[in-house]
């Protein structure tokens, strides 16, 4: 069970050794996440080298497990041989509901933005967005995150956002929830790329499961849906 693509690599080689059962567990289109991040340049090294055996990972694999509808399809038109494509399944990000869920409603709306900012989330975006929320109605921040606090201080003194009200702290995984259910909305907007086609991000399922309302952009057709058929959330079409 190879839960990257490093580790899939390294059943690659071992298959033409031993015999076993190989699961392809995706995350991601793992190398396509690094160039759409910004931390490999395209066409260098080790994109060639990765690129090169990618295919040949997918189909040397029994089963292949991946996040989103929208990924299974771009994996068996584009990476596997015609008779292998019924090895495709589909397991979304999970995770556990609450139940007896009790929320108060705040007088002043809390937005939420859980986890880490690095190259995966546009912070950039978000500060713009609920300072424009802000302007109309009185809101409160509320931002969990573990080794970028400096990162997000400098952000805020950057953009001059010193009308938006804010709490920047680190909150143990366990208690989370506890911060989750207390909050109007969670937040979230993923750096744009070919990644997010195999894209269905943890928190999603965390606030939704809290009774919490998501605001997000395009993710993948299979997100989305989620999102806008269950009227649990606002999905803003960043891609005009």
């Amino acid at each position: 069970h190879a839960r990257s693509y490093v580790a899939g690599l390294i059943n690659y080689f071992l298959k033409f050794f031993f015999n076993f059962i190989f699961i392809f567990d995706i995350r991601g289109f793992w190398i396509e996440e690094r160039v759409d991040w910004g931390l490999w340049r395209r066409f260098s090294f080790k994109y060639i080298i990765f690129k090169l055996f990618e295919k040949k990972i997918f189909n040397q694999s029994n089963v292949i497990i991946t996040l989103t509808n929208d990924a299974k399809k771009i994996i068996e038109n584009r990476y596997l041989k015609k008779n292998y494509s019924n090895k495709v399944q589909v397991i979304p990000t999970c995770t556990s509901i609450i139940d007896n869920l009790n929320k108060n409603k705040n007088l002043v709306p809390i937005f939420t933005h859980l986890g880490s900012i690095g190259t995966r989330y546009d912070f950039k975006f978000f500060l713009s967005f609920m300072s424009e929320i802000n302007k109309r109605n009185k809101s409160f921040l509320s931002i969990i995150n573990k080794n970028e606090h400096e990162k997000i201080k400098k952000y805020f003194f950057e953009y001059k956002e010193e009308n938006l009200n804010y709490s920047l702290k680190y909150i143990e995984p366990s208690k989370i929830i506890n911060q989750i259910i207390e909050s109007d909305f969670g937040v979230f907007f993923p750096v744009p790329g070919f990644y997010l086609n195999a894209y269905f991000p943890t928190k999603l399922g965390e606030f939704l499961s809290a009774g919490t309302p998501v605001i997000t952009s395009n993710i993948n057709q299979h997100v989305d849906s989620i999102i806008i058929s269950n009227n649990v959330g606002i999905v803003i079409n960043t891609k005009e």
